[in-house]
């Protein structure tokens, strides 16, 4: 998007982590550590046990947890959305990228959200973005150095690993 585009970890997505057959997803440290350690949220899928385990604390000592075993599980769904980071100049090279993912359930029907990717992304990264972004640098608005996050692709590798844990064992929609 500008004259050089750094990639490197996205410090708001999910720490991902395989580990004994179990699949790890906890919320970033810096979302944490931004809420004083008052929030995070841990989903651990359990491939020998069948099950997905989501635990949540909020406000340091609530917490809740949630067992789903992979027979309630309808479908694997999946959300994307973005946000401009520039608003109010006149940079649209900037974005705000989140990748979430949902679960289906049946008996009961519930919809539950699982996990979120979220971090900074870049549009037009050729010669467009270097046009735009050299006339935001003419007006003082940005610099020519920009960031990527890895959240994409930590999303779909953590997305095709649960499908992988999840699918043999599920009941799908018929349609």
């Amino acid at each position: 998007m500008s004259f050089y585009t750094k990639k490197g970890k996205s410090w708001v997505r999910p720490t991902v982590w395989l580990k004994d057959g179990i699949l790890y997803a906890e919320t970033a440290i810096l979302v944490q550590i931004l809420s004083l350690f008052s929030y995070c949220r841990r989903v651990k899928v359990y491939r020998k046990g069948r099950f997905i385990k989501i635990e949540t604390r909020w406000l340091w000592f609530l917490t809740a947890q949630k067992f789903i075993t992979f027979s309630r599980i309808r479908r694997i769904e999946t959300e994307f959305s973005t946000t401009p980071l520039n608003i109010g100049n006149i940079s649209w090279t900037d974005r705000y990228d989140e990748f979430s993912i949902f679960l289906r359930l049946q008996d009961p029907y519930e919809y539950c959200w699982l996990i979120s990717f979220g971090g900074e992304s870049v549009v037009l990264t050729h010669w467009q973005g270097v046009l735009l972004d050299f006339l935001d640098v003419l007006l003082g608005n940005y610099p020519l150095i920009d960031k990527q996050g890895d959240q994409e692709i930590t999303f779909q590798n953590y997305y095709t690993l649960l499908k992988q844990f999840v699918e043999p064992h599920w009941t799908q929609d018929v349609e």
